[in-house]
């Protein structure tokens, strides 16, 4: 069965990590491209991002080219509805999205109109305890405002994950990524047997 994977989690729980680890595992496994205005990163994905301008991402939001936009730290994201309906033309693919939490409502609505809401997995990777994910930031560098705004932020985004209605499997990366990741896998692979 072709399926949609999205991955929420606060920054520092490693789901750009575990995401790579799936496609590496997961012949069937790709990312969904999204835009974004900021450039490259080492950790970014194949295929996860194509990089324009504010320019250009302005005047594709202008003409309706986006399912949805955020906006994070200055930086501006945005889906095409197509390339997530390319997902479903594949068959047994594994379509994976990393998503912030206020898109992931507007995702299950669009799934719903193309039926498709049978053929999703939101995923919730819950962030370590506070300590690792604060060992987790100082190790890739981040600056100290930053660690201090992103360990506040993973305890909002645990609450509203719980409070959004959404039905989040709940996976935490406290040790291991493979820890992790066999539990990812072995959750898509229930989904898939339904």
């Amino acid at each position: 069965m072709d399926m949609l994977l999205s991955l929420t989690a606060p920054s520092g729980s490693g789901k750009t990590t575990i995401a790579g680890m799936l496609i590496e595992q997961c012949s069937s496994a790709f990312m969904v491209e999204s835009y974004t205005t900021r450039g490259p990163r080492d950790n970014d994905l194949p295929g996860e991002y194509v990089y324009i301008s504010l320019r250009e991402f302005e005047h594709l939001r202008q003409i309706g080219w986006f399912l949805w936009t955020a906006e994070h730290g200055g930086v501006h994201y945005g889906t095409n509805a197509e390339s997530i309906k390319n997902i479903f033309k594949i068959e047994n693919s594994l379509g994976i999205m990393i998503l912030v939490p206020e898109v992931i409502p507007l995702l299950a609505r669009f799934l719903k109109t193309i039926n498709k809401v049978k053929h999703y997995i939101p995923v919730f990777i819950a962030p370590p305890e506070r300590h690792v994910l604060e060992e987790r930031l100082r190790k890739r560098g981040d600056a100290e405002e930053d660690i201090a705004k992103r360990l506040n932020q993973a305890s909002e985004w645990l609450l509203q994950a719980v409070r959004s209605g959404i039905h989040y499997s709940y996976i935490r990366n406290d040790a291991s990524p493979g820890v992790a990741l066999r539990e990812l896998q072995t959750l898509v692979d229930s989904w898939r047997k339904n």
